[in-house]
């Protein structure tokens, strides 16, 4: 185990970029996505005199069920990429969370840019993939034959590039992010939240205008956007929140062609890694994940870690919970069940 110090924001951040770390594990996300009911919490975990890890997470007040959780997005940030100190901090967390009866620990696996697994028995793995482009490597990303037609398409039609983080811009995002999710659920019929990550919504779009952290960029084409990205962008590191386009975007490969815009920017700007975002290991996002892979991203295997309950009442449904987890994952009403426990 490790010992764990609670530190102040401003002392926890001075040396961050000493380890390798998720855009989710820093103070310029936190701070856009608290609210009322949760507080950051900036951790160090040591070993003796040595500083093995950090991690940043939430506090969350949990008023229906009376008691604290504690939530990560991302898993520690490392000095070095260790599977032993990954699951020696992870557990360290658990012991944490039990000394100081909170009702659950999860650790999620958002721009974790590692496979390292947790083993151990404390708590139960969870898995994911996310979608990278190593950008720090431009000239090893491999692109696919159908994302080169795209860029060219979108070339032939005079597509510029527009940036910023006024309002203006948002309000053309949010419309062009109705325009995509109505397409996709024509297309499969399957409705979905583009508000993936927790407590991100309207409120944290909000706090994103005209901050430094966050940019839209946007194909346009007579003044019109008709595809865009929504980009968080911390410590070198860079992740797509959302991203919304049109029927004339979809037509003539602006997504494409604003993919491959952003990498030579980003490549230039000194930025390590362009995340596109991730989803659990199911079938569902299939031609998605293609598109991701032909835009030059590699897939990577996340591993983040979930409690049970761990004090209060609620510990009786405990095995409702472990049997939750032998139930087949694609499963209409499993997933509706677990999602109410």
């Amino acid at each position: 185990m490790y010992d764990i110090s609670v530190i102040p924001e401003t002392k926890w951040k001075q040396d961050l970029i000493e380890f390798q770390h998720s855009v989710f594990c820093t103070p310029e996300w936190l701070n856009l996505v608290y609210d009322e009911d949760t507080e950051p919490i900036y951790i160090d975990f040591n070993d003796g005199s040595s500083k093995i890890a950090k991690i940043a997470g939430l506090i969350v007040n949990n008023k229906t069920i009376k008691g604290y959780e504690l939530y990560f997005y991302s898993g520690p940030a490392l000095r070095e990429l260790n599977e032993d100190h990954y699951n020696k901090c992870l557990d360290s967390l658990y012991q944490f969370s039990l000394y100081n009866r909170f009702l659950k620990l999860n650790i999620g696996s958002y721009d974790n840019k590692h496979s390292l697994k947790y083993t151990s028995q404390e708590l139960y793995r969870t898995e994911r993939v996310e979608y990278i482009i190593p950008v720090k490597d431009a000239d090893t990303i491999k692109y696919g034959s159908q994302f080169k037609r795209n860029v060219k398409k979108a070339f032939k039609q005079n597509t510029s590039i527009q940036t910023g983080n006024i309002a203006n811009l948002f309000n053309q995002l949010d419309t062009l992010i109705k325009s995509t999710h109505d397409k996709r659920k024509s297309k499969f019929d399957k409705d979905y939240d583009h508000f993936y990550l927790r407590f991100f919504n309207n409120k944290t779009l909000k706090r994103m205008h005209n901050n430094d952290s966050t940019t839209i960029y946007g194909t346009s084409n007579e003044d019109k956007i008709n595809c865009a990205e929504l980009v968080f962008t911390c410590n070198n590191y860079a992740y797509m929140l959302l991203k919304g386009c049109n029927s004339f975007g979809y037509k003539y490969g602006m997504s494409s062609f604003l993919s491959k815009k952003l990498v030579s920017q980003f490549h230039e700007n000194n930025i390590k890694t362009y995340n596109l975002g991730g989803r659990p290991p199911t079938k569902d996002g299939d031609g998605l994940a293609k598109f991701k892979i032909s835009s030059g991203a590699k897939e990577i295997k996340c591993y983040g870690a979930s409690s049970n309950y761990l004090s209060g009442p609620l510990m009786l449904i405990n095995p409702l919970l472990k049997l939750g987890r032998l139930l087949p994952k694609d499963n209409k009403i499993v997933n509706y069940l677990k999602s109410i426990i």
